[in-house]
């Protein structure tokens, strides 16, 4: 259920006076959290989570509240059952707080959870707070030291504190963003508020939309690209604070010879690839073509002749290596309908260019050299273009685009003839592409003499 933004902050314990000590400190503080009762019954039936944006995590050791814990081993298993409840797998980096008074069993509770947990659940640190320190037995607070601690815990001076602090600002300009709608809504004439800024976001989606607004039964796709770009351009003059963990002691190269490549290669699916799209047509939209896909020439329902020969291997697979490589690719149609059309439905055709994507486990030979090194390659035909490298589901690829195969569809055959997408090339390399294509096809050519 969408609403008001998610608590950033848990703190899970069995007694409720200690958990609530913790959370009505971090109120008067003023940062957003909530307490969760540890009960076994009300976590299964998900009455807490899974929660996503969580940054801090106070989680009790003694959740089942034995009083000694032995080895341990029950104790662990409390504590992984729990965020596996309360945290989704998309939450994103959090710091886990051992807030207990078996300080001794934080490590052990470390390592169970870095053995036990998916990577993306591991905490990026574990800090201890030992109860008996800070709180008496019945949450009363002890010698003044809890909002110093709990200011120490939530400043994350590291990277991954940059990081934050960075989300802060996006839900800092997010915040502007609506305050200035709020703000102009108050402008108009009209008691109900709630109705004049419906008047206004009516008018934005109605701005995005055009006369396609007439037909849409819901505003919100059009309403949200408006507010997206409010929100692109107020972040993109927001200057960071000038205390902050983004430095250069922070934020530093790798040293040595460590390989990076599939590191830069799962950044750049990150940047300029989105793998589970799986919606209709928009700009960037990719559908694969399969031997029972009914689109016009130069489609002749052979994927693999189409891909050897326009964009690999235009003399014809030489060798074992060769054909296989044709067998691994795959052959998509890439959406170049602009984004003003998609969305305000002014034609009734859309456009498509031909892209394959080739794996880079193989060779390709003389006609494209090495895609592995695809930065520094250059592909033989000024029609062909080809992009970064991506990494998606452990295998390494990239896209070859040839301007020369383009076709259109019309608009409600799209569905019919290309089923649903099955990605996406996001918009900043989207805008490259086109750039490309225009330059491609309006090209006048020249003559020249060669001296070589």
């Amino acid at each position: 259920m969408m609403g008001i933004a998610a608590p950033r902050i848990l703190i899970v314990d069995d007694k409720q006076e200690h958990g609530e000590a913790i959370v009505r400190k971090l109120w008067r503080l003023g940062y957003t959290s909530l307490f969760v009762q540890y009960d076994q019954a009300a976590l299964a039936n998900g009455e807490f989570g899974p929660f996503q944006g969580v940054r801090l995590v106070f989680m009790d050791l003694d959740l089942i509240g034995e009083g000694r814990l032995g080895n341990g081993s029950s104790a662990y298993a409390a504590v992984e059952a729990t965020i596996r409840k309360i945290l989704d797998n998309n939450n994103g980096p959090w710091v886990l707080v051992t807030w207990t008074g078996h300080a001794d069993h934080a490590d052990e509770l470390t390592s169970h959870l870095r053995e036990r947990l998916p990577g993306e659940l591991h905490p990026v640190s574990n800090d201890v707070m030992n109860k008996e320190q800070f709180i008496n037995d019945n949450g009363t607070e002890k010698n003044g030291g809890l909002e110093a601690k709990l200011r120490e815990l939530i400043n994350q001076e590291n990277a991954t504190g940059c990081l934050l602090g960075w989300e802060a600002g996006v839900l800092k300009s997010a915040n502007q963003v609506v305050a200035d709608l709020n703000r102009t809504a108050l402008s108009l004439d009209g008691a109900n508020i709630h109705q004049n800024l419906g008047h206004i976001l009516y008018e934005l989606a109605k701005a995005e939309a055009g006369e396609s607004l007439k037909d849409a039964e819901d505003y919100a796709s059009f309403l949200y690209g408006v507010l997206a770009s409010l929100l692109s351009d107020r972040l993109s003059v927001l200057t960071p604070d000038t205390d902050n963990s983004c430095g250069n002691s922070k934020l530093t190269p790798v040293g040595g010879a460590q390989d990076l490549t599939c590191w830069k290669r799962e950044i750049n699916s990150m940047i300029n690839f989105e793998a589970n799209y799986s919606g209709g047509a928009c700009p960037g939209a990719l559908f694969k073509i399969t031997e029972n896909t009914a689109i016009p020439h130069p489609f002749d329902g052979n994927a693999q002749n189409l891909i050897e020969k326009e964009f690999l291997l235009p003399k014809g697979a030489a060798d074992e290596n060769q054909q296989e490589l044709v067998k691994q690719s795959d052959l998509f149609v890439l959406d170049i309908t602009p984004p003003c059309d998609h969305s305000q439905k002014k034609i009734s055709w859309r456009r498509f260019v031909f892209i394959c994507k080739v794996p880079l486990s193989y060779q390709v030979g003389d006609e494209v050299k090495d895609l592995s090194k695809s930065q520094k390659g250059k592909l033989k035909r000024d029609n062909l273009k080809i992009s970064p490298e991506f990494r998606f589901d452990g295998q390494d690829w990239v896209f070859l685009i040839n301007a020369n195969l383009q076709i259109s569809l019309c608009d409600n055959d799209v569905s019919k003839r290309l089923g649903k997408a099955s990605g996406r090339i996001k918009e900043q390399y989207m805008a490259d592409i086109l750039g490309w294509i225009g330059r491609h096809i309006t090209r006048l050519g020249h003559v020249s003499l060669s001296t070589r």
